[in-house]
C-alpha cells in the first residue's frame, strides 16, 4: 500500500538556490563597501536622490554606470521587502542605463549584464512556472555573460551558478532533460574555478546535488543518486561545525542515503542516514528547520524497520514524528498535515508488527487529522486520503469493524475523485480500494463489490507505466479478486484469469520482498482449480508454490499464519484425492500453527479455525476416530463464534458445522447430533447474505436431516426454501450458457421436493414445486417477455424500466461468452465491463420487482403460480400429466381442468434404476443403429439387427408408466376420436417416447386384438417441458392469427454435411399441397438458404419447416442450431428475434427434442428454444431420422391440417397435435411395428403451448361481470408498428385490421352491442397518395371479407355501419361499403360502427345542419328551440341506433382524443390510453380495462344502495 510523502530537501541559506541574486548582491556590496561610494540604504530619500543624482550625471563620467549599477541593486533589494513596484521599475531603469552607457569591453560590463540578469530572474519568481519570459531572459543574459572575454573569475563563477539555478527552474517548467543537464555542467564548473575557501561552496555543492537529484528522478539512473551523495559529502567536509549550512547538509545527505538504499538495499546506507540525520538534530537543537529534520529522520527509521523487523526503529521513528508535530507552530498549517500523516504512517507499520489496536486507532485519529488540515485542491490530498483508508483497512483486520471497513473504501474513493487521470499515485490507490472491496465482499457476499474490486485494479493496471515498482502488486490483487470471483460465482474464466495474472505477478518481481506472498496467491488459484478439474497436478503445483513461499517469507507471523493456512487448505484438498493420511496430517499441522500465530480479534480468526475444524472432520471420516470429529466441531463452533452476525462467510462455517455433526451422527446415531446438524444446516440456508449456492446446499441438506427426524412440517419448509434458490444459482446475471451449467449440479432437486411433497401427503405443493424448479432458464427468458401494459397503467416510468432491462438481460444472456485470449488489459477491461453490466442489470431485475410487488395489486407480479391458478388454465380437452421419477419414490401428478386437487398415481412399478437403465438401453440402441448422429441419410439400411432392440424399451416403459397412469385416469381404448394428453415427465422419461411406448410386433398378437397395448390406441400424445410454458398466456397475442404463409427451407447438400437426398422433394410437395390450397409458401433452397434471408422470411411467415442439417451442443446449448448454405442459424439469434407471426414450426431434422442427459428437467434442446422464439406448436426428433420416410410424413401432417383449414384464417397449429398422431398411424401401417419400423416413426413427438381454452375460461369470467354496452377504438400506431418491425406501412395497416378482427371478437362473445373503430380520417387524405390508395384497397378487401357468409359478422349476427362522409372515399370503395352494409342490414344482435372517411366535427357539423333544417320545416309549430337532445338525435351514431359510449380505448400512448367521438364522450365514458401499437394490442391488453370498468359500475352501484 501507499504510505509515505517524499521527504522533504532543505536549502541552505547561504545557497544561491532558490535565490542566486543574494551572492551577487554581496559580493558587490563588498566592492563598493571598499570606499568607491558610502550610501546609507535604508535612508529612502537619500537613495531616490542618489538615483536622481545620477541619472543627471554626464554618461561620459565613469563612476555614473557603477552609481547606477549600485543604486539599481538596492532597489530590488528594497522591494523584495517593500513589494513597491515602482522599486522594481527603478532597478530595472537604473541597471539598464548602467549597461546602456558603458561600453562591451570594459571590465565592469559583465557585472552589470550579470546583475541586470539576477533581476530578470527574481521577478520570474514572483510567479513561477508562469512568468516564462523573464526566466528565459534571465538565461539568455546569463550565457551573453559567460561569454565575454573580460569577465573575471568571480563573476564568472557567480554567473554559472546562477545560470545553473536558471537552467534547473526551466527544467521544472519543460521537463527538456538537456536543460537539467546543463544545468550540472555549469555547477559543476563554478565550484570548479571558485576557490576552496570560498564562504558559499558548501551551498554550491548542495545544489550540485539537488541537480543531480533531479535527474536521477527523470532517468532513474543510480549514478545520478551516488554523484549526489558525493556533492554533499563534499558539502558536509566544507561546512565547518559552526557553518550554518551545516545541518541542511547533514538533512539533504541523510534523505539521498536512504532514497538509495530504498534502490540498491545496501544496509550501510540506511544506517548512514539516520547516523547523518540524528547528528543534525543532536548537535543543531536550535536549527529553525529542526521539525523537518525531525521528520525524515523519522522516515529513515520507518525505512530501516521494514528491513529488520526492529521494533526500536519504528519506536524511534513514532517519537521523531512526534517531536516534528510538537514542534511546529499552529500557523504553519501545510507542514502541520505533512508531519501528521507521517507521524500516522509510523503507528501503522508497528501495528503490522505489533498488532496492538491501540497503534492504528493512533494511526487512524492522526491520519484524519491531516487529511482535515490539507486544502482540497492541495495535490498531497489524495496521497493522504489513502493513507487514512490503509489505517481503517488494517482496524478492520484487526477487529472485524465493517464500519472501518466502509471508512476506508469512503477515503479511497475520495481520493481517486481528486487524483488527477495521469497522477502517479493513481493506480496505487486503485488497487487499494479493490483490496477493500474485495474485504467487503468477504463479508457481504455482494457481487457488486467483487465486480467493482476487478474493474478498479484493472483500471490500476492500465494507468500504471510498464516500469511502475508496484506493477507486480497491482497484478497480484488483480488475480486475487479474479480467484474470490470464481469462488462465488463458479465462473471458470475468472480462474484461468486469476492464474495468467499471479504468474505475471511473480516474473515482474523474481527477487521482490513480497514474492512469496504472489506464490502464495498462485498456489491458492491452483487448489481452487483443482476444485473443478480434481487433476492431481493442479493440487500438487499449488502444494509446490506455498512451500516455496514458506521457504523466502519474512518471520513476522501474520505472513507466516496467512502462508500456513493456505497450505493447509491444499493439503486437505490433496487428501480428497489421494485419501493419504499424511496429507490430512501436514493440513492439520499448518493450520494449527496459523490459528496458534493468529490473535483472536483478527478478522481471519473465523477463517482458519473454520478450516482447522474442517481439516479434523476430513481425518475422522479417514480414521472414525471419535476425537477428531469433536476437535473439528470445537473449532468449527469457535469459528461461528468469532464472526459477527450477518458476514456472508457464516453461511460456509454453519454448512461445515452442520456436516460435522452430521458426521458424528453417523458414528453414534445420537438424535441430538442429527437435530443439532438440522438446525446449522437450517441458519445457513436462512442466512441471506450468504451464496446462493451454498444456502442451497445446507437447505438440501436441512431437508434429509427432517425426512430422517420425522418432521415433515419442516422438511417442508426446507424444501421451500431451497426451490426458492434454484433460480438463484442460475441467475438472469450470467450467460445462458453459465446457467446450464450451474443446473447440472442440481437439476433433479425439484423432482426430490415433490417426493418428498407426495409422502407428506402435499400433492398440490409437489406440483408447484415441479413447475418452478424445472425449465428454470426458459421460464427466465419467458419472463423477460411478460406484457408489461397492465403495470404501464400504474407506474409508465416503471414499466419502461422493466422493459429496458429486460431486454439488456435478454441480449447479454444470450450472446456468446466473451473470452481473453491476449494479455492485453484493455481487452480483459471490455470483457469484464461486459460482464458486469450484465450483473448490473440481473440485480437492477431484481430491485424492480420488489419495487413492482410493493405497489397495490401487484404483489405477486413475476411470482410462481400456485396449484390452483393451473387449474383453471389447464386445457379441457385433456388432462397435464406429470410423471415425478426420484431414487425416493416414483409418481404421477394428474391435473385436469376444474378439478382441486391433482389425481395422484403411484408408479409402484418404475425405479429411477430402471428409468436410467431404460434410458440407457436405448442410447445404445440407437448408437448400434447409427442413429445418435448428426445427418439424416440412409436410417433404414444402418439399422443393426443383432444390436439392442427398442421394443423391449417401450414395452416396459408401456407396462411400468403409461399402462398404469391410463388405468388411472380410467381411459379406455378410442381409435376414433381419442383425447388429448399431456405428458409432462422428470429425469430420465423425458429421453424416452412417451407417446410411443406400447407392446409391438408378435407380442401385440397374444390376446388376439390389435389395440390397446399402445400409448395411440387411447390418446393423442404431446408434450410439456412445464405447465406453465403450455399455457403460455403471451401465446394468445397469436391465438386468433390468420395463418400469413409457410416457409419451407430445404438444405441438401449442406458444404461440410452429408447429402441429404430427398430434401428437394420433401419441400417441393408440401409447396404443392398449400398452392392447391390457395394458401402461399416460399420455398429457400440450396444457395438461396442463407441465415440472413432464412431469418427474415421467418419473421413474415407463420409457419416454418425446415428440412435440413441440425446440431445439439450440449456444452453451449446457445450454440445449437440449423445448418443453412452459409452456416449455422443459432438458437442464441432465434430467442433474440421477434417473431410476430410465429405459429407452427416443423423441424425436420435430426435429434432436435434429444436433450442433455446432465441437465433432464431443462429442455435443452431446439425444440424448446424454438417454443422460446415464440412458436406455439413445435413437432421435433427425439433420434436420427430416415429422410425418404420423413418426406412421406411430413406430406400426411399438412394434408390433415389442410383438410381442416379455417375459411378466413387458414390452417391452424392447434390441429398439429391430431394431424401427427394421423400421420404416424399412415406410417406405422405402411411399414409395421417391428423393431426396425419402431425407429423411424417413434421418434416424431409435438411440443405445443395451449391458448384458446385459456382465453376461453378469461372471457368467461369477464362475461360474469357488467358488460359495457358501446366500446369505441381509436386505432392508432399503425405505421409506428411498421417501421419498428421493418414492414411496408401497408403491413402495418394489414396487421391492424387482423388485431380489429381480434377485439372485434372478443367483444363480441363479452355481449358488447356496441363496437365503433376510428379506420380512417377525413385528414388522412393529406397522405401521400400510395398510402391513402394502399387503404382504400384494403378496405374493399377486408369490408367484403368481414361480410362473408359464415365470417364474423354473420357468425355473431352484427350490422355494418359505415359511418363518416361516405362521398369523400372513392366510388370503388363506395360499391364496396354499399354491399357490405346490404349484406349486414338484417342483423340484429350487435352494431360494428366502421368510421371511415370520419371526424367528429365533421359529424357534429352534420348533425347541427340536420337539426336546422329540422326546425326550419317545424316553424309553424309551437315551440321551435333547438336542443341538445335534437343534436344528439342527428349524430351518425344515433342515426345507427348505438347505444350511449361507454369506454373509449386510444392505442399506441397519445392521449388525445384526434376528433374522434368528441360528442359522444361524456362524463361517463371511461377514457383508457395505452401505450401498445394497435397490431399490438391483445385480449391481454384489453382485459384490464374491461376489469376497471366493471369496478366502477361496482362502485356506482354500492353508492347507489
Amino acid at each position: 500500500m501507499l504510505t509515505s510523502n517524499a521527504p522533504v530537501v532543505i536549502s541552505p541559506d547561504c545557497s544561491l538556490s532558490p535565490n542566486p541574486q543574494s551572492v551577487a548582491d554581496e559580493h558587490l556590496s563588498g566592492e563598493i563597501g571598499e570606499g568607491r561610494c558610502t550610501i546609507y540604504d535604508s535612508d529612502e530619500k537619500a537613495l531616490q536622490a542618489l538615483f536622481t543624482t545620477a541619472q543627471a550625471l554626464s554618461d561620459s563620467l565613469p563612476e555614473k554606470a557603477t552609481v547606477l549599477n549600485h543604486v539599481g541593486n538596492q532597489f530590488r533589494r528594497r522591494f523584495e521587502f517593500s513589494k513597491d513596484q515602482n522599486d522594481l521599475e527603478n532597478a530595472f531603469s537604473a541597471h539598464r542605463k548602467a549597461i546602456d552607457i558603458t561600453a562591451e569591453r570594459l571590465d565592469d560590463f559583465p557585472q552589470f549584464l550579470h546583475d541586470l540578469g539576477v533581476l530578470f530572474y527574481m521577478r520570474y519568481e514572483l510567479q513561477p512556472g508562469t512568468n516564462i519570459p523573464d526566466m528565459e531572459h534571465a538565461i539568455t543574459i546569463f550565457e551573453r555573460v559567460i561569454n565575454l572575454p573580460q569577465v573575471n573569475v568571480s563573476v564568472l563563477a557567480m554567473t554559472l551558478n546562477n545560470l545553473a539555478h536558471s537552467l534547473q527552474h526551466r527544467f521544472e517548467c519543460r521537463g527538456v532533460l538537456k536543460d537539467i543537464e546543463d544545468a550540472i555542467n555549469f555547477q559543476q564548473k563554478a565550484i570548479s574555478i571558485s576557490p576552496s575557501s570560498a564562504p558559499y561552496l558548501p551551498g554550491w555543492q548542495i545544489s550540485l546535488g539537488n541537480f543531480c537529484e533531479c535527474r536521477f528522478e527523470c532517468t532513474d539512473d543510480v549514478d545520478d543518486l551516488h554523484q549526489t551523495i558525493t556533492a554533499q559529502q563534499h558539502a558536509l567536509v566544507l561546512a565547518g561545525n559552526d557553518d550554518i549550512t551545516r545541518p541542511a547538509v547533514l538533512n539533504n545527505l541523510g534523505i539521498s542515503l536512504a532514497r538509495r538504499f530504498e534502490h540498491m538495499g545496501e544496509q550501510c546506507d540506511i544506517n548512514s542516514s539516520i547516523t547523518f540525520l540524528q547528528t543534525a538534530i543532536d548537535d543543531h537543537p536550535s536549527y529553525s528547520d529542526i521539525p523537518e529534520i525531525l521528520t525524515n529522520l523519522g522516515r529513515s527509521l520507518r525505512v530501516r524497520f521494514e528491513s529488520t523487523s526492529e521494533f526500536t526503529d519504528i519506536d524511534r521513528a513514532i517519537i521523531a514524528c512526534q517531536k516534528a508535530v510538537e514542534s511546529t507552530p499552529p500557523h504553519e498549517v501545510e507542514k502541520l498535515a505533512v508531519r501528521l500523516n507521517d507521524l500516522g504512517n509510523s503507528f501503522g507499520h508497528r501495528f503490522e508488527l505489533s498488532q496492538i489496536a491501540a497503534d492504528i486507532e493512533e494511526a487512524i485519529k492522526v491520519h484524519q487529522s491531516s487529511v482535515m488540515l490539507t486544502p482540497e485542491k492541495d495535490p498531497e490530498l489524495p496521497v493522504r486520503l489513502n493513507n487514512l483508508g490503509n489505517s481503517c483497512q488494517c482496524y478492520f483486520e484487526c477487529a472485524s469493524d465493517l464500519d472501518q471497513l466502509a471508512s476506508a473504501i469512503l477515503s479511497y474513493r475520495k481520493a481517486i475523485y481528486l487524483s488527477d487521470e495521469d497522477g502517479d499515485f493513481l493506480p496505487e490507490i486503485l488497487s487499494n480500494l479493490g483490496t477493500s472491496l474485495v474485504a467487503h465482499f468477504e463479508c457481504t457476499g455482494l457481487v457488486s463489490d467483487i465486480d467493482e474490486a476487478i474493474a478498479v485494479h484493472q483500471r490500476a493496471i492500465s494507468l500504471s507505466a510498464d516500469d511502475n515498482q508496484h506493477l507486480a502488486a497491482l497484478y497480484n490483487n488483480l488475480g486475487n479478486a479474479c480467484l474470490w470471483r470464481f469462488e462465488r460465482m463458479g465462473d471458470t474464466s475468472d480462474i484461468e484469469q486469476a492464474i495468467s495474472f499471479q504468474q505475471k505477478a511473480i516474473a515482474l518481481s523474481p527477487k521482490d520482498a513480497d514474492v512469496p506472498q504472489w506464490l502464495d496467491s498462485l498456489a491458492n488459484s491452483f487448489s481452487y482449480k483443482f476444485e473443478i478439474t480434481r487433476d492431481q497436478n493442479d493440487i500438487d503445483k499449488a502444494i509446490k508454490e506455498q512451500q516455496k513461499a514458506l521457504k523466502l517469507a519474512p518471520k513476522g507471523e501474520a505472513s507466516l499464519a496467512r502462508l500456513l493456512n493456505n497450505i493447509g487448505n491444499s493439503f486437505a484438498r490433496r487428501f480428497e484425492v489421494t485419501d493419504n493420511l499424511d496429507d490430512v496430517q501436514e493440513a492439520i499441522s499448518a493450520h494449527e500453527k496459523a490459528v496458534r500465530m493468529t490473535p483472536d480479534s483478527h478478522s481471519e480468526m473465523a477463517s482458519r479455525l473454520n478450516n482447522l475444524g474442517n481439516s479434523f472432520q476430513c481425518r475422522f471420516e479417514k480414521t472414525r476416530d471419535l476425537s477428531d470429529i469433536d476437535q473439528a466441531i470445537s473449532a468449527q463452533q469457535r469459528a461461528i463464534q468469532s464472526l459477527p452476525h450477518g458476514y456472508a462467510s457464516r453461511t460456509h462455517m454453519l454448512e461445515n458445522l452442520g456436516n460435522s455433526f452430521y458426521s458424528r451422527f453417523e458414528h453414534s446415531q445420537s438424535l441430538t447430533d442429527l437435530q443439532t446438524a438440522s438446525h446449522n444446516y437450517s441458519q445457513a440456508a436462512l442466512l441471506t447474505p450468504g451464496p446462493p449456492s451454498v444456502r442451497l446446499s445446507a437447505s438440501q441438506r436441512w431437508a434429509n436431516c427432517c425426512r430422517e427426524l420425522n418432521e415433515s412440517v419442516e422438511m417442508i419448509q426446507a424444501y421451500t426454501v431451497a426451490i426458492e434458490l434454484l433460480p438463484q444459482t442460475a441467475w438472469l446475471d450470467k450467460p445462458i450458457t453459465d446457467r446450464f451449467s450451474e443446473l447440472a449440479s442440481i437439476s433433479n432437486l425439484s423432482s426430490e421436493a415433490a417426493a418428498s411433497a407426495i409422502l407428506a401427503g402435499r400433492n398440490e405443493l409437489a406440483v408447484e414445486w415441479l413447475e418452478q424448479g424445472r425449465c428454470i432458464v426458459w421460464n427466465q427468458i419467458n419472463k423477460l417477455r411478460t406484457p408489461l401494459d397492465v403495470l404501464r397503467e400504474a407506474d409508465e416510468n416503471l414499466a419502461d424500466d422493466l422493459l429496458r432491462t429486460a431486454q439488456a438481460l435478454e441480449y447479454a444472456g444470450s450472446r456468446p461468452k466473451r473470452f481473453s485470449v491476449s494479455d492485453n488489459i484493455s481487452e480483459k477491461i471490455s470483457i469484464q465491463d461486459e460482464a458486469q453490466k450484465h450483473r448490473q442489470s440481473g440485480q437492477h431485475w431484481n430491485d424492480l420487482l420488489n419495487i413492482i410487488r410493493g405497489l397495490s395489486g401487484f404483489e405477486h407480479f413475476l411470482k410462481p403460480k400456485n396449484y390452483f391458478y393451473f387449474t383453471e388454465t389447464v386445457p379441457e380437452s385433456g388432462p397435464i400429466v406429470l410423471i415425478n421419477i426420484h431414487e425416493l419414490r416414483c409418481d404421477s401428478l394428474v391435473i385436469t381442468h376444474g378439478e382441486s386437487t391433482p389425481k395422484h398415481i403411484s408408479l409402484e412399478n418404475i425405479s429411477y434404476g430402471k428409468a436410467a437403465h431404460l434410458q440407457k438401453q436405448l442410447k445404445r440402441c440407437l448408437i448400434v443403429s447409427k442413429l445418435r448422429v448428426e445427418s439424416r441419410a440412409g436410417r433404414l439400411a444402418s439399422v443393426n439387427s443383432d444390436g439392442p432392440a427398442i421394443a423391449p424399451v417401450l414395452s416396459e416403459l408401456w407396462i411400468s408408466v403409461v399402462k398404469p397412469i391410463l388405468d388411472g385416469l380410467r381411459l379406455s381404448v378410442n381409435t376414433v376420436n381419442p383425447p388429448r394428453i399431456w405428458w409432462c415427465p422428470t429425469g430420465p422419461l423425458t429421453f424416452l417416447p412417451i407417446h410411443a411406448a406400447g407392446i409391438y410386433g408378435h407380442s401385440s398378437q397374444i390376446s388376439g386384438s390389435r389395440f390397446g397395448f399402445n400409448t395411440f390406441d387411447y390418446v393423442v400424445s404431446s408434450y410439456a417441458a412445464t405447465i406453465t410454458t403450455l399455457i403460455d398466456k403471451d401465446s394468445m397475442r397469436h391465438s386468433s392469427s390468420k395463418f400469413t404463409r409457410i416457409l419451407l427451407v430445404g438444405q441438401s447438400n449442406t458444404p461440410g454435411f452429408e447429402q441429404i437426398k430427398h430434401t428437394t422433394t420433401e419441400v417441393q410437395n408440401i409447396h404443392n399441397n398449400f398452392s392447391v390450397s390457395c394458401l402461399p409458401s416460399t420455398i429457400l433452397h440450396g444457395q438461396e438458404a442463407t441465415v440472413r434471408l432464412v431469418l427474415q422470411e421467418m419473421k413474415m411467415s407463420s409457419w416454418v419447416h425446415l428440412a435440413c442439417h441440425a446440431a445439439q451442443d450440449t456444452f453451449n446449448p446457445m450454440s445449437s442450431g440449423f445448418y443453412v448454405h452459409d452456416g449455422c442459424l443459432e438458437l442464441s439469434t432465434l430467442i433474440q428475434t421477434q417473431f410476430q407471426q410465429a405459429d407452427f414450426a416443423f423441424l425436420s431434422s435430426c435429434e432436435t427434442s434429444t436433450g442433455d442427459e446432465d441437465l433432464p428437467n431443462e429442455a435443452v434442446h431446439l425444440a424448446a428454444g424454438m417454443l422460446s422464439a415464440g412458436y406455439c406448436s413445435v413437432i421435433a426428433t427425439m433420434w436420427a431420422i430416415d429422410d425418404s420416410y420423413t418426406s412421406s410424413l411430413a406430406q400426411d401432417v399438412y394434408s390433415y391440417m389442410l383438410q381442416r383449414r379455417d375459411e378466413y384464417q387458414g390452417p391452424k397449429s392447434i390441429h398439429a397435435a391430431y394431424a401427427l398422431h394421423h400421420a404416424v398411424q399412415l406410417l406405422k401401417t405402411k411399414i409395421g411395428d417391428n423393431d426396425a419400423s419402431l425407429l423411424l416413426w417413434a421418434p416424431f413427438w409435438l411440443r405445443d403451448k395451449i391458448n384458446s381454452k385459456v382465453r376461453n375460461f378469461l372471457l368467461r369470467v369477464l362475461a360474469t361481470g357488467p358488460i359495457p354496452r358501446h366500446v369505441a377504438f381509436l386505432m392508432d400506431g399503425n405505421r409506428r408498428y411498421a417501421r419498428m418491425n421493418h414492414k411496408v406501412i401497408l403491413q402495418g395497416h394489414t396487421d391492424g385490421f387482423m388485431a380489429l378482427r381480434r377485439l372485434l371478437e372478443v367483444c363480441l362473445r363479452l355481449n358488447v352491442q356496441c363496437v365503433s373503430a376510428y379506420a380512417f380520417s377525413i385528414e388522412n387524405f393529406k397522405r401521400s397518395p400510395e398510402e391513402v390508395d394502399g387503404l382504400m384497397g384494403l378496405a374493399v378487401e377486408k369490408l367484403l371479407e368481414l361480410c362473408q357468409n359464415g365470417e364474423l359478422l354473420d357468425q355473431y349476427g352484427v350490422r355494418l355501419n359505415v359511418i363518416g362522409n361516405k362521398e369523400l372515399l372513392p366510388e370503388r370503395v363506395q360499391r364496396a361499403v354499399k354491399e357490405a352494409e346490404g349484406r349486414t342490414r338484417h342483423n340484429k344482435r350487435a352494431i360494428f360502427n366502421l368510421c371511415m372517411p370520419y371526424t367528429s366535427r365533421d359529424e357534429i357539423t352534420t348533425a347541427v345542419q340536420s337539426t336546422v333544417r329540422n326546425a326550419v320545416k317545424k316553424i309553424d309549430e309551437a315551440d321551435p328551440d333547438i336542443t341538445e337532445e335534437d343534436i344528439d338525435a342527428q349524430l351518425m351514431t344515433s342515426l345507427g341506433s348505438s347505444p350511449p359510449l361507454d369506454i373509449l380505448i386510444r392505442t399506441s400512448g397519445v392521449k388525445r382524443l384526434s376528433d374522434f367521438l368528441l360528442w359522444q364522450c361524456c362524463e361517463d365514458t371511461q377514457l383508457q390510453f395505452t401505450s401498445a401499437y394497435w397490431p399490438d394490442f391483445s385480449l391481454f391488453d384489453f382485459i384490464p380495462i374491461i376489469l376497471d370498468y366493471q369496478r366502477k359500475v361496482w362502485a356506482r352501484q354500492a353508492s347507489l344502495s
